[in-house]
């Protein structure tokens, strides 16, 4: 994606960086994700609403995956949800991508 989040100075910085990522690249998913999400009947459009409107609760910048974060956020419908995302690149056996 086209933002660096590393760079990113606060939590609030990453968040508005994850969001502008979604809203101009869409969202990709890994296969783990996605079966995730099925699981436990989480939309995409419940995906959108925790980045835009969440917060960030954890951040975890020496994840496996790289640089990584969890957001929290009660979604309209009165759901407590909480996500791990990030922006860097995912294998493409492993995603799955949304606009």
């Amino acid at each position: 994606m086209g933002y660096n989040v590393a760079r990113c100075g606060d939590l609030e910085e990453k968040l508005e960086a994850l969001h502008r990522a979604v809203t101009q690249y869409g969202l990709v998913m890994t296969a783990h994700a996605d079966e995730e999400a099925r699981e436990e009947n989480i939309s995409l459009q419940d995906i959108h609403e925790v980045i835009v409107n969440g917060e960030i609760i954890e951040d975890y910048p020496a994840h496996r995956r790289g640089l990584c974060c969890l957001i929290h956020a009660r979604i309209s419908s009165g759901r407590n949800l909480h996500l791990v995302t990030t922006t860097e690149k995912i294998p493409p056996r492993e995603r799955r991508r949304e606009r």
